[in-house]
């Protein structure tokens, strides 16, 4: 069919109509027209025309409605969208429909009116029929379909000659479930059911219609990630170690869903609370994690509080986690309710109320320490510490701690060791002096390591109460104190006994007593020891004994040197003499008193006695005319001979006397030799 232009039909009209008489022309017979578009309608009339109206109504019969006309009667209305084509009619009464509408489809009649009859037409057209092609209407479920579900998609479309409707999934073709023709088979109602994945949220669903052209199909596109919704789990929700009195912000996380504009809601024990921030983080997929935060300050109402995220989408059913808020109080420590003395153990509690399961730390001088026993009762948790007291836990302190929100910890109150500690004093007394011209010796009382700092000081002589000095006490380096006094004593020749008395916190008494007399100067008092477990005996025997082992240690190895040397001495001479003597023959010689025969024995006075013994070498036999060398036998007794008597008891106690021999050796060396009988 071969379209002419609105001006070249109505002149074509006109001229026809002044050739043949008066006509109402309506020539178009068909018309189509797309959807949402403008479309004219051509209404010319032939010659003169009585006065009156023009008129067009759609529709026959029953259904005819008036749509539109230069002056509507009784209720008559025109239809907004349409108006005159011409600017002054005479002749031309063509209108023009904008925004069409598939409901604009149908018949439209152009008739002429006399104002001496309006209510019967004077000239009516043929009429033209118009039909709207409409665009393909894609129609979605009320609300979202979760993934894994069907989808179900209706396209609609009023029906042209020929027209055919088609259903695509990105590119490939979707065969439908079952098609519908309905209005007298004008329109087509097609219909597809999908089963949703994930994969499903990028993803175009296109509902085709041919008509006029194959070539330019008109189309409608329905995008499922208007209709998908992904729930895939149940959210996760942060259960941190609350602590009373925190300021927290609990976290809830929803991973994986669709779209991003999930609803999450926070409800505690059944009323609802919605979440004060929320953020949504997108995947690769397309599908999103959402964050939802709800901060809030721990009170201590909320012990036992059930807390619930839940998230979820309109038409579906929400999903939801909940925890059990466990409040935890602050810990609490405990130590000694009266002064312990060093060396003794001492015991520590740490308590933290609400939660069976907390994780107790102590801490000693910012050291750990871990040697604990843990204890859990119903409404919290217990843990005990022992510390066995030194000196120099004076300056100690302790603390517990519990961790706290998000990887903190909550430490309890410092107790200082200071404040339960007690060191004994020890005492001890010193002569300053000697006595002076008035018989006056100065004393002195040494209080040290004691703790803490209250003392009370008293000298007594034989019992009885004396004036002193004290000096300032002063403060040493592991935080004891030591303090100084003096008394001046008579001193006598009795013995008399001096004692200082130590009172530390007010009831617990130290002694040390020491006896003095005036005596010579070797001598030295004697003290007399009545504290209790200050006695340092076991530390002199300690230092007496390990100088006597010290002094072992040293004469042994002097001893084993001079030995060495020793031998390494005689070693050597004994190799010198070897090699001076090697041709030398060395004889023995032996004394017989019992057989000895005096020679020339009448030749000598008898008041000088002498006696000689043969010498026999160690020699071959000798013969007769061998020389014999005889010994001579000095007493040695050099005392006169008036005193016979004494002498001869003098020789009975002597059991040796002694002899020197002179003899010749083959060396030709001659050597004295002393003979012992």
């Amino acid at each position: 069919m071969r379209w002419l232009p609105s001006s070249g039909i109505f002149l074509n009209l006109l001229w026809m109509s002044w050739c043949q008489g008066f006509s109402v022309s309506q020539p178009q017979g068909r018309v189509e027209a797309l959807e949402r578009s403008n479309v004219t309608l051509v209404c010319v009339m032939s010659g003169e025309s009585p006065p009156g109206p023009a008129r067009w109504y759609k529709g026959n019969g029953s259904e005819r409605t008036h749509f539109c006309s230069g002056a509507p009667k009784g209720g008559d209305k025109n239809d907004s969208r349409v108006t005159w084509t011409a600017e002054y009619m005479t002749v031309n009464y063509s209108i023009t429909i904008r925004d069409l509408r598939v409901s604009d489809t149908g018949e439209y009649y152009c008739e002429k009116y006399t104002k001496a009859d309006e209510n019967k037409p004077y000239a009516s057209g043929p009429g033209v029929t118009l039909t709207v092609r409409g665009v393909p209407i894609i129609t979605g479920p009320a609300s979202r379909v979760k993934v894994g579900n069907d989808l179900e998609l209706t396209c609609e479309v009023n029906r042209a000659s020929n027209s055919t409707v088609k259903w695509f999934k990105d590119e490939q073709e979707v065969t439908p479930e079952h098609r519908d023709t309905s209005g007298g088979g004008k329109s087509i109602r097609s219909v597809i059911r999908l089963t949703l994945k994930i994969q499903d949220i990028k993803s175009v669903v296109r509902c085709q219609e041919s008509g006029l052209s194959a070539q330019n199909p008109l189309e409608d596109k329905f995008h499922l990630k208007d209709a998908i919704a992904d729930l895939p789990g149940v959210p996760v929700i942060e259960n941190p170690k609350l602590v009373l009195g925190d300021s927290v912000i609990m976290t809830c996380k929803v991973s994986g869903v669709y779209p991003r504009d999930i609803n999450v809601t926070w409800i505690w024990d059944k009323t609802f609370k919605s979440s004060q921030s929320q953020h949504a983080e997108e995947h690769e997929n397309g599908t999103f994690t959402v964050t939802s935060v709800l901060s809030f300050t721990v009170k201590e109402d909320m012990r036992g509080t059930r807390l619930t995220c839940q998230a979820g989408y309109e038409g579906l059913t929400p999903v939801s986690a909940t925890v059990t808020l466990a409040v935890r109080g602050p810990p609490s420590i405990k130590g000694p309710q009266k002064r312990v003395e060093i060396g003794q153990t001492v015991s520590f509690t740490c308590e933290s109320l609400g939660d069976q399961d907390t994780s107790i730390t102590w801490l000693k001088s910012v050291r750990t320490d871990s040697e604990e026993q843990k204890m859990s009762w119903s409404n919290g948790t217990r843990s005990e510490f022992k510390v066995t007291l030194t000196k120099f836990d004076v300056r100690s302190s302790i603390y517990c701690q519990i961790p706290g929100y998000r990887g903190g910890s909550v430490p309890s109150d410092t107790l200082n060791f200071s404040t339960f500690i007690l060191a004994t004093p020890k005492v001890t007394i010193q002569k300053m002096s000697l006595e002076d011209s008035h018989n006056i010796s100065r004393f002195h009382c040494r209080i040290s390591q004691f703790y803490p700092d209250d003392i009370k000081v008293m000298w007594l002589l034989e019992g009885q109460t004396m004036n002193f000095t004290l000096f300032n006490h002063s403060e040493n380096l592991d935080k004891t104190f030591t303090a100084f006094t003096l008394v001046d004593v008579i001193v006598t020749n009795e013995v008399k006994n001096l004692t200082c008395v130590v009172t530390h916190m007010g009831n617990r008494n130290v002694t040390r007593t020491v006896e003095f007399s005036k005596k010579s100067s070797g001598d030295e008092e004697k003290t007399v020891n009545n504290s209790t477990g200050l006695n340092k005996i076991h530390i002199v025997i300690g230092v007496l004994v390990a100088f006597v082992l010290l002094c072992v240690v040293l004469t042994l190895f002097l001893y084993c040197r001079k030995r060495s040397q020793r031998k390494k001495a005689s070693k050597k001479k004994s190799k010198s003499n070897n090699d001076e003597n090697k041709n030398t023959e060395v004889e023995y010689a032996s004394l017989d008193l019992h057989n000895l025969q005096n020679a020339n024995k009448g030749q000598r006075p008898a008041t000088e006695p002498t006696e000689y013994a043969e010498v026999a070498c160690n020699r071959p036999k000798q013969s007769q005319d061998d020389e014999v060398t005889y010994a001579s036998v000095v007493n040695l007794r050099t005392k006169p001979k008036t005193d016979t008597v004494q002498a001869q008891s003098t020789l009975q106690e002597e059991n040796t006397e002694y002899a020197a021999v002179n003899f010749t050796r083959k060396t030709k060396r001659v050597q004295d030799s002393v003979l012992y009988y």
